[in-house]
């Protein structure tokens, strides 16, 4: 299967948005960071979501700082924009405090 962080969901749509895609890719190249480790320690997983299974998440507390301020950088920058709501949507509790 797929490993992936997401930074920022950009909204659920049926079909690719093409247009949605280069921005967020225009966004991404402006942000510059040093590089940083990421440490997962633990699984957490969600419930069922109708018919189809809940995600399964790799948490880290501390390990997982640098994506924290990643996605922060990526959010006010889309939000300055008008381009998703001001409030920070963070990582789920569990990802970034350390909680099961």
């Amino acid at each position: 299967k797929n490993l992936h962080a997401v930074l920022l969901p950009l909204g659920d749509y049926p079909v690719q948005q093409p247009e949605l895609v280069a921005m967020a890719r225009r966004f991404a190249a402006a942000i510059q960071a040093k590089p940083f480790s990421v440490t997962w320690d633990r699984v957490r997983s969600f419930p069922r979501a109708g018919d189809r299974p809940g995600p399964v998440a790799l948490c880290g507390g501390d390990g997982v700082k640098g994506l924290v301020g990643l996605h922060e950088r990526f959010r006010i920058a889309m939000a300055e924009r008008g381009l998703i709501e001001p409030a920070p949507a963070g990582f789920t509790e569990a990802s970034r405090a350390g909680t099961s």
